[in-house]
């Protein structure tokens, strides 16, 4: 049976049980959004199956579509991601879990332990072996099936009756009558291989020293070759029961990467020529995911790390000089800088794991700094720039290469999350309150907050207060606003936040905190397991606030300014008016011709360094500007003059 208290259990292995008074809890989600649309497109762009696979099969499950490779997977109930495995050899994982092929829980879910989702692969022949020439296969070719696999990840662990299993297909010397193509076929018989029991992540690494198991399985039996050879995994699985409707969510993942079955392999076959980085790709900014552009430019060099922590390793069996650097180029603009980190010697993932930050070359590689800041645009309200890792061997041939992508925002919201929930947050009480720590670098005006509530299992569309609290010696307190009774929205597309505007917008500056009150029934907010904002998240109960024991973010966004913006602004709608001065490049002054300033109305002007720091500040009662105080070197320059403001660069040579 499954325990209530183990959905009160932190993911990242906090194992304290709390009181079970009106504790805040992390549960699994009841839909996956992804795996829902995954299977809509294939019900609408079904199309006839491929011819046999013949070997090697091969899968590192690289793809970030949700479904499994459909020219090597029968099936869409496993789930293709890069956020539940923990630290997984390489990019990507088949996580098997308690929701079906359409996203949902499955039917027969409960509290037993029922069999859940299936990872199948397409019939394979093993009947014959096509390269170079055709021959007979059999059990002296030597054929393995290696992967490796890992328990809970970041997702709830697997109890001990529920298991992950291996198994083969088989033709045994019956015959049955297929009724559809009316011929006699052997019957199929299922073989178990291979099966091992649910544990917590925790336990899993005390007991083998490891994130991820590899596993060897040999094919000794000639039963196994044959022309429509199949393999699968299965995940049996149990959920909480139906004491309260909140509960009963996603449960017992299992995460399976590098799947590969091949001939001429032995026991100690267990590399791969590749050079891999695992997991996401790093965050340069110091506490946000994202965050508007106007607060980063008003303290840019606070807002971004020193450096940041990369995994990647070497999958071969012997050691390679690995060169690592990343790029960085702003969208729709021309800034761009670069990081070279050098070259560094990796050995083999399974010696010494991924690249170690404790040599001054493999510092250089998995411990880089941020090198430059973002560019500083005072013409645009908005920016995002692409961030590329790239690691190599180009002595190999063909060379060993691998990349990962990030795209940096700065639009009009703040965000701790990546925007993809593993988890689902919640407080079992009715009228408790969750409230979300935000820093504002100047006052801004909040629009709106944006939340993705996990789909509701109530009958009834629930309600909640939508709250902004001002900070009180580093938690919520003064409220400052609060809009009541407001309906939980489905949300409009995949993985999708719902907005829900303030009445008004709402002026705000320093510390400020955002979230809502729940009504009669407990809410759960879709939680990102990947990114850790705990500092930043409080409940109340009975108006007492606590601190938030669990490591991951809340996806709950606040927005600001003006209007809702999603990418790069025109600039011919921009208010901000270009300036035209002279001489450019300047010495020791500067004339303004684009506006006359008359000397009983001075103009207010702003100079700036391209770190974002203001050097210059004065009220200006002429054309003219005295640069004799600044070094040589790139200025933006902003002037208020008649309710109008004006922006433009210039240059100074000494």
């Amino acid at each position: 049976m499954i325990q209530f208290f183990r959905i009160f259990v932190s993911v990242v292995f906090v194992m304290t049980l709390y009181p079970l008074q009106a504790q805040e809890y992390l549960g699994g989600l009841t839909q996956n959004q992804i795996v829902t649309e995954n299977s809509r497109l294939k019900s609408e762009h079904s199309g006839p199956s491929a011819a046999f696979l013949t070997l090697p099969f091969f899968d590192d499950f690289r793809s970030t579509a949700g479904a499994p490779d459909a020219q090597k997977w029968l099936g869409t109930s496993a789930f293709v991601n890069n956020g539940f495995g923990y630290l997984p050899p390489d990019r990507g994982v088949a996580t098997l879990d308690a929701l079906d092929s359409t996203g949902q829980l499955y039917a027969q879910a409960s509290s037993a332990s029922f069999r859940a989702d299936e990872l199948l692969s397409k019939p394979i022949r093993l009947d014959s072996i096509w390269n170079p020439l055709p021959e007979k296969c059999s059990p002296a070719d030597s054929l393995y099936l290696s992967f490796y696999y890992q328990p809970q990840g970041y997702g709830l662990a697997p109890e001990e009756n529920d298991s992950l299993v291996l198994a083969f297909r088989v033709l045994d010397g019956d015959s049955s009558l297929n009724a559809t193509s009316g011929k006699w076929e052997k019957t199929t018989v299922w073989k178990t291989v291979w099966k091992t029991t649910g544990t917590s992540l925790k336990a899993f690494q005390e007991k083998y020293g490891k994130d991820f198991v590899r596993v060897m399985i040999p094919l000794r039996d000639s039963a196994f070759f044959h022309a429509g050879f199949q393999f699968r995994f299965l995940n049996y699985a149990s959920i909480a029961n139906e004491i309260n409707p909140s509960w009963k969510a996603n449960d017992d993942e299992w995460n399976i990467d590098l799947v590969y079955l091949n001939r001429g392999r032995s026991a100690a076959d267990t590399t791969f020529p590749a050079l891999a980085f695992s997991g996401e790709s790093p965050v340069f900014l110091k506490h946000y995911t994202a965050m508007p552009y106007r607060q980063y430019r008003a303290d840019p060099t606070n807002a971004l790390r020193t450096d940041f922590h990369l995994f990647f390793s070497n999958l071969d069996r012997v050691d390679h000089t690995v060169h690592y650097q990343y790029e960085v180029n702003e969208r729709g603009g021309a800034f761009s800088y670069g990081y070279n980190g050098g070259d560094c010697l990796l050995a083999p993932f399974y010696q010494v794991g991924f690249q170690s930050c404790n040599t001054s070359c493999g510092a250089a590689q998995a411990c880089p700094p941020v090198n430059s800041l973002f560019s500083l645009n005072y013409d645009r309200d908005t920016a995002s720039y692409r961030m590329v890792h790239f690691i190599s061997d180009s002595s190999q041939s063909p060379a060993l290469v691998d990349s990962m992508v990030r795209i940096q925002p700065f639009y009009n919201y703040y965000s701790y999350d990546d925007g993809t929930p593993e988890l689902a947050y919640g407080v079992a009480s009715s009228g408790s309150e969750v409230a979300y720590r935000f820093k504002l670098n100047v006052p801004d005006t909040l629009q709106s907050v944006q939340i993705y509530f996990n789909h509701s299992p109530f009958e009834t569309t629930p309600y909640f207060n939508l709250c902004v609290w001002l900070d009180n010696n580093g938690k919520p307190g003064q409220l400052i606003y609060q809009k009541t009774n407001v309906p939980v929205k489905a949300p409009a597309g995949l993985n999708s936040f719902t907005s829900y505007d303030l009445d008004e917008p709402l002026l705000v500056s320093g510390t400020i905190y955002v979230g809502y009150q729940q009504l009669s029934q407990n809410l759960t907010v879709g939680f990102d397991a990947n990114d850790d904002a705990g500092e930043a998240i409080f409940y109340a109960v009975n108006n007492q606030w606590y601190s938030s024991q669990f490591h991951g973010a809340l996806l709950m966004r606040p927005v600001f300014g003006k209007t809702l913006m999603t990418g790069i602004q025109d600039k011919k709608k921009s208010s901000i008016l270009p300036l035209s001065v002279f001489p450019n490049p300047a010495r020791n002054e500067i004339y303004l011709s684009t506006i006359q300033i008359n000397p009983s109305h001075p103009a207010q002007i702003d100079v700036f360094d391209l770190f974002g720091r203001k050097v210059l500040e004065q009220k200006l009662v002429k054309n003219s500007l005295k640069l004799e105080k600044l070094e040589a070197g790139i200025y933006l320059m902003r002037i208020r003059y008649n309710h109008q403001l004006y922006s433009t660069k210039f240059l100074i040579r000494k």
